[in-house]
């Protein structure tokens, strides 16, 4: 059997120059270029995006792209789907950069695990300046370090991600299960995560792929990026109630995780650094000696952690970036768990 044929799928709205970024990079991939096309979905842009991709689908014959009125994200996305030839569906977004092998290592993935449906891989956020700026340099060598082997999941885990701008399933399978579900079509987030919780709740596997990413464009100023992940963090507990009914779930801060079905109700605790930093503040408190001494470790410990990045200015940029996207998630699984009758935390 030769390599599947690769459909890359993408909704775009007023995101021109940034378009162009990611279409370069998915044209410049290691994987021949007569097996994988590129199908984008103009959502009623404004900006020009529509001459600008007919003035590169006559420069690239694997590029086709589409217009329709602006009808939303996830939309767009299943219309792209509809409209693909291709095997298996590599979702990624318009504000996305991929690296050269990434076409490559999805294809291994799937040929070495030929009993998966989908794989995921990590994105690492880009900014283009400010105290985050070398956020990505730590995670593409924290991820290197931790990811040596693609890891499979074979049922619904809370713990497997499933990015819109970061994954890839075989066609049919995900017809089979309806694609982005009609709920999210105003959403801006939460689609692609119950579209893995659904692949694997209908008897499919999902791989998380090691050594590849995307690379994830953030203009947001402080203020918008806590707004989105506290969006997020209210879309969490959507998905938890929707896909993991009377399922126990705890999260460790190891990332494992404890999965107890027959549960009368959904529990998800998640110990995010934000929580961790938080008792371990409070026991300082009332026992400064003891929770000065915790602290310390802790912080050497994640620092110690990440064996290929010994950069003390990268680790607390990262550490701080992850301070205020986990701590606006927590709000959103706070505020959500009211709203939604779940337990979140």
């Amino acid at each position: 059997m030769g390599d599947p044929i690769i459909s890359i799928v993408i909704p775009a709205y007023n995101r021109k120059d940034l378009l162009k970024e990611c279409l370069d990079s998915l044209f410049d991939q290691t994987y021949p270029k007569e097996d994988y096309e590129i199908v984008v979905v103009d959502d009623g842009s404004t900006d020009g995006t529509e001459d600008m991709l007919k003035a590169m689908a006559a420069e690239h014959g694997n590029l086709r792209y589409f217009r329709q009125e602006n009808g939303g994200m996830f939309p767009a996305w299943n219309k792209a789907a509809s409209l693909a030839k291709g095997d298996i569906l590599v979702m990624t977004d318009s504000d996305c950069v991929a690296g050269t092998n990434l076409l490559e290592a999805i294809v291994k993935c799937f040929k070495n695990h030929p009993d998966i449906s989908a794989c995921a891989w990590k994105t690492i956020p880009v900014f283009s300046g400010g105290i985050f700026s070398p956020v990505s340099e730590y995670l593409k060598s924290y991820y290197s370090a931790l990811h040596s082997e693609d890891t499979v999941f074979p049922e619904p885990n809370p713990s497997m991600v499933f990015g819109s701008c970061s994954g890839a399933v075989k066609r049919d399978v995900f017809w089979s299960i309806g694609g982005f579900a009609k709920k999210f079509a105003k959403a801006t987030g939460g689609a692609d995560a119950d579209l893995g919780f659904r692949i694997l709740s209908s008897g499919n596997k999902v791989a998380y792929l090691a050594g590849a990413y995307i690379y994830h464009r953030q203009r947001n100023s402080l203020k918008e990026l806590m707004t989105r992940h506290f969006k997020f963090g209210v879309i969490d507990t959507v998905n938890f109630k929707d896909n993991f009914k009377k399922w126990a779930v705890i999260f460790l801060p190891s990332g494992k995780c404890f999965c107890a079905r027959n549960s009368p109700v959904t529990v998800s605790v998640y110990l995010s650094s934000f929580e961790i930093v938080g008792i371990l503040v409070f026991i300082s408190f009332f026992f400064p000696k003891i929770g000065g001494i915790l602290l310390l470790a802790y912080f050497i410990k994640g620092y110690a952690f990440s064996k290929s990045n010994r950069n003390l200015s990268e680790y607390f940029s990262y550490k701080l970036y992850q301070l205020f996207i986990l701590s606006a998630s927590f709000a959103g699984h706070i505020v959500g768990s009211i709203k939604n009758r779940v337990i979140c935390i």
